[in-house]
């Protein structure tokens, strides 16, 4: 088998493995994730400077 051979088979292979996987499901698109959720800003004495509700 010729070295071109045996990168368009994993060439191929990997198109269509990707192509039965749901958009946007790679672990790259879950990094900012830890941001979601309900968040309060404080000074240093606690006083409460806003808040601030993110994701769904």
């Amino acid at each position: 088998m010729s070295v071109v051979t045996v990168l368009f088979t994993g060439f191929v292979a990997s198109a269509l493995a990707a192509a039965n996987e749901p958009p946007c499901s790679a672990s790259e698109y879950r990094q900012f994730d830890f941001w979601l959720g309900y968040w309060e800003a404080k000074n240093a004495d606690g006083q409460l400077l806003g808040r601030i509700s993110t994701g769904h």
